[in-house]
């Protein structure tokens, strides 16, 4: 049977890596036909990929909201038994960006919403799933904590899905608005040539990184493997193709590459497993490090490894919400009245 934690990872991999990611921002200052014209074309030319109802997304949206309160809840027992100390952002911070990303003037469903305001809101809520992991590596060595964490699992992995389930609908969205618009975003890149350099160098540099920190965490997932105390069995590896093909696509094509946020969100699929992955490392290893040294030092190189990745995940994302804000930009030039 595999382990609960392999089928997260499973559950990712399809519902991530099938996935695209688009994103930008309508400016306030254009003419609100803009924003009309770019819906309509978009649901002209794209026949396959299906826009996302706007009250689904926001059925979504809430439900990680309650699953990010119920979170925050575990707060006081985590700063009792493990040390917790106050948190960097909470469930308040992601209410904040529902409102002022997802509704208009803070309470109206939109009948459309961009992808790029979703993914504001993605990005914060992964942001609170990778605090919640670091704060639990909190109580891996200490054997009196083993049933705060036993309890606190269930919160934990209810609001990893209910992310996966918003992810879903946000990839689908990006993918509706990119696919009717390649041919648009590739004469963009070929007229803007400049800010495409500076992005492929930035992608090139963090993916490059985001790489060596998946490749630790498959490494430990091969050590932990031969550890009896962790009782992990066979790990599956992350999946590195998509991270490595966009890394020699940039290495090999120099500035003609066609870099999409579709490819960058599909290679982020490599961290996203590799973080599922060190988790239930800990988890399984953490069970025995009060009491044996194997075990302990697996969790203090696990430990390790997870740190590095969400760094570079940390410093990823935020070039995804750049390429995607840039694309959008470019659909929506199409609209605005060009000055005699």
């Amino acid at each position: 049977m595999r382990k609960p934690i392999l089928e997260l990872v499973h559950l990712a991999t399809h519902a991530i890596r099938s996935a695209t990611r688009d994103r930008g921002r309508v400016k306030r200052s254009r003419p609100i036909f803009i924003v009309v014209a770019l819906i309509v074309t978009l649901s002209l030319r794209c026949a396959q990929a299906q826009e996302v109802n706007s009250e689904e997304v926001m059925d979504a949206a809430f439900d990680v909201k309650k699953a990010a309160q119920r979170a925050d809840e575990l707060q006081v027992d985590g700063a009792k038994y493990c040390g917790w100390g106050k948190p960097r952002v909470d469930a308040s911070d992601l209410d904040v960006a529902i409102s002022r990303h997802l509704l208009n003037h803070g309470t109206v469903v939109p009948d459309h919403i961009f992808a790029s305001k979703m993914w504001r809101v993605s990005f914060i809520a992964a942001d609170l799933i990778h605090q919640l992991d670091l704060n639990r590596t909190q109580c891996a060595l200490n054997d009196e904590t083993h049933t705060f964490v036993h309890e606190s699992a269930p919160v934990i992995v209810r609001f990893q899905d209910l992310d996966l389930q918003f992810t879903r609908l946000v990839t689908q969205q990006t993918e509706w608005q990119e696919a009717a618009n390649l041919d648009t975003l590739r004469r963009g890149q070929q007229s803007d040539t400049e800010t495409l350099k500076v992005q492929l160098r930035s992608v090139l540099v963090a993916a490059s990184a985001m790489r060596e920190a998946v490749k630790d965490i498959n490494k430990v997932a091969q050590e932990s493997g031969r550890v009896s105390e962790c009782i992990v069995g066979e790990l599956q590896r992350a999946d590195l193709d998509s991270l490595t093909g966009l890394i020699d696509g940039i290495e090999h094509s120099r500035n003609d590459y066609f870099l999409l946020a579709t490819t960058m969100s599909a290679a982020e699929v490599a961290a996203d497993e590799a973080e599922l992955i060190v988790e239930f490392i800990l988890q399984s290893c953490s069970l025995r490090a009060g009491e044996k040294k194997a075990a302990r030092n697996m969790v203090t190189e696990a430990l390790g490894a997870q740190d590095r990745l969400l760094k570079t995940i940390v410093e990823f994302e935020p070039l995804i919400v750049r390429q995607a804000e840039w694309e959008e930009q470019m659909v929506q030039k199409q609209f605005v009245p060009q000055e005699q």
